[in-house]
């Protein structure tokens, strides 16, 4: 992501706080700039905020993916 906001696509918006940006309904945060490491903030159905690292969130759905993979056979 760039800070400048000019490379996002038109409807991710830059947030007034540094390094935050939104797409719909989740919050992206940029924790780590050597890195490229983001934190996803969403809030779940009772209204909480839930955070999670966007690699957390592709380690989750692959696993997801397997289960569904074994399931389906």
């Amino acid at each position: 992501m760039d800070d400048s906001g000019s490379s996002l696509p038109p409807e991710w918006k830059k947030l007034k706080v540094p390094n935050f940006y939104s797409y719909k309904e989740i919050i992206v945060k940029r924790i780590d700039h050597k890195s490229g490491e983001i934190e996803l903030v969403a809030r779940d159905f009772l209204g909480k905020p839930c955070r999670c690292t966007a690699q957390q969130l592709v380690s989750a759905m692959k696993k997801m993916e397997e289960r569904l993979t074994v399931t389906e056979r």
